[in-house]
């Protein structure tokens, strides 16, 4: 019996990392030269839906004191298995738009990175700033699809095209690193 516990508590260790190997090989994180493809889109289409795909991304943060000063850190991924597009439909017209949504992500990403270089204890909690940043965010999500008719107006799709990679640009300072 002593040595069937060991044995499956190293079990149970390897079987953690696997499903961890699995969460993150479920994950693309936004990197400016690392584009996204459709092979990153590996959920069963949505088709009752209006729209062709669907890019799903999210923002976490984390916070930890070290040397009693808090260091944020602000992650943006792309989820493969929730993201998806219809099949016959995978243009890459579709996909720069799908990637616009994903470079509005790390705009915001940074926008939050900036509030957190200048947070204190005693200020708005971390949640808060995140929560509104959030809100800030997927109302520009909205406001995007809405201008570019989710990417079938190809006059506003190239205005946007322009504007996110200078809103990144504007924003450097703010990058991951």
């Amino acid at each position: 019996m002593k040595r069937i516990l060991p044995a499956i508590f190293a079990f149970l260790l390897i079987l953690g990392g696997f499903g961890s190997l699995q969460a993150q090989s479920n994950r693309v994180p936004w990197q400016e030269d690392s584009p996204l493809t459709w092979n990153n889109f590996t959920r069963i289409p949505d088709n009752g839906r209006g729209y062709a795909a669907s890019v799903y991304w999210e923002m976490s943060y984390n916070m930890e004191w070290v040397v009693d000063e808090p260091v944020f850190k602000v992650e943006v991924f792309a989820v493969k298995s929730k993201s998806w597009v219809k099949k016959g439909l995978e243009t890459p017209k579709l996909l720069a738009h799908e990637r616009l949504h994903f470079d509005i992500a790390e705009i915001y990403a940074r926008k939050l990175r900036k509030e957190f270089a200048n947070w204190k204890p005693g200020d708005k909690s971390p949640d808060s700033l995140f929560n509104a940043i959030m809100k800030e965010c997927n109302a520009y999500q909205d406001l995007y699809d809405s201008e570019t008719d989710h990417g079938t107006r190809p006059e506003q799709q190239a205005f946007w095209a322009k504007k996110v990679p200078q809103e990144l640009k504007a924003l450097s300072a703010w990058r991951q690193r």
